[in-house]
C-alpha cells in the first residue's frame, strides 16, 4: 500500500499551525523522465573537481568584469539585507548557516547528508507560500519564509519528477497565481511537479536556480532507487 508522509507543520505563533495541503494528482502520475546528468558540476558534493573549479573560475572572472558597477551592486545588496534583518521576525533562524538550519527545523533527519537549501515557492491548498526547501540523501522538506509552514517526506516517497513551464500572474496585495504547462520550446523548465505514491503532486516554482535545483533533486532520488 503506497505509504502516507507525516506533514508536519511549524508552531504558529497566533492560532492553529498552518497544515501543508497538496493537491490530488490530477490525472495520475507520470512516468519518470530520462535520469539527468547527475549532481551539477559545483555542487560541493560533486567528485568533478576540474569541472567545478572551472566553472567557479568563469564565475569569478565574470564578476571582476562588472568592475565598479558589481561592486555598488553589492554594497546596495548588503544594505537591503541589513534593513530587512529589522523587520525579518525570523531574524536569529534566517541568519544561521543552512545546515544548522535544516538540523534545527528537522532533527529527525539531521544524520543525513546535506545536499542543499534553494529558495523556491510551494503550492499548498489554493494559494502559495515562498520559503526554502531542503533536499538531503534520504528526505526533500520545506520551510515557509515568513509563514510558519514546513513538512519533509523521504525521497523514496517519490513516484515521478516532472519538469514544468511556470507563468506567474500577480492579483492585488501581490497574491501569486501561477499556471503550469508543459514544457515547449523556446521555453525552458523553470519549474518542477513532484508525484508522489500517495497520489499526490508538490508544485514548486520560482526556483532561484531551477536546473541546479532539479539536478541535485533527481540525483538524490536515483540515488535511493527513484526512477526505477
Amino acid at each position: 500500500a503506497p505509504q502516507t508522509p507525516a506533514y508536519a507543520a511549524n508552531p504558529a505563533p497566533v492560532g492553529p499551525p498552518p497544515v501543508y495541503e497538496p493537491a490530488l494528482a490530477p490525472s495520475g502520475i507520470p512516468p519518470p523522465i530520462a535520469p539527468g546528468p547527475g549532481l551539477p558540476n559545483n555542487h560541493p558534493l560533486n567528485p568533478n573537481k576540474e569541472a567545478r573549479e572551472a566553472e567557479h573560475k568563469a564565475k569569478v572572472d565574470a564578476q571582476k568584469k562588472k568592475g565598479f558597477m558589481g561592486s555598488l551592486l553589492g554594497a546596495v545588496t548588503d544594505v537591503g539585507n541589513s534593513l530587512q534583518k529589522g523587520v525579518d521576525g525570523f531574524l536569529g533562524y534566517w541568519d544561521q548557516p543552512a545546515t544548522v538550519r535544516f538540523q534545527q527545523t528537522f532533527p529527525q533527519n539531521s544524520s543525513e547528508t546535506f545536499l542543499g537549501e534553494y529558495t523556491a515557492t510551494i503550492v499548498t491548498g489554493n494559494r502559495s507560500v515562498d520559503g526554502k526547501i531542503y533536499i538531503t540523501s534520504n528526505s526533500i522538506g520545506f520551510v515557509g519564509r515568513l509563514e510558519a509552514l514546513k513538512f519533509i517526506f523521504p525521497l523514496n516517497l517519490i513516484a515521478s519528477i516532472q519538469p514544468t513551464f511556470c507563468t506567474i500572474k500577480y492579483e492585488p496585495n501581490q497574491v501569486k497565481i501561477p499556471t503550469f504547462n508543459a514544457v515547449v520550446a523556446p521555453n525552458r523548465p523553470n519549474a518542477m511537479h513532484i508525484f508522489t505514491k500517495d497520489n499526490r503532486i508538490h508544485q514548486l516554482y520560482a526556483l532561484a536556480n531551477y536546473d541546479f535545483v532539479f539536478g541535485t533533486l533527481d540525483y538524490a532520488w536515483r540515488a535511493v532507487g527513484g526512477g526505477n
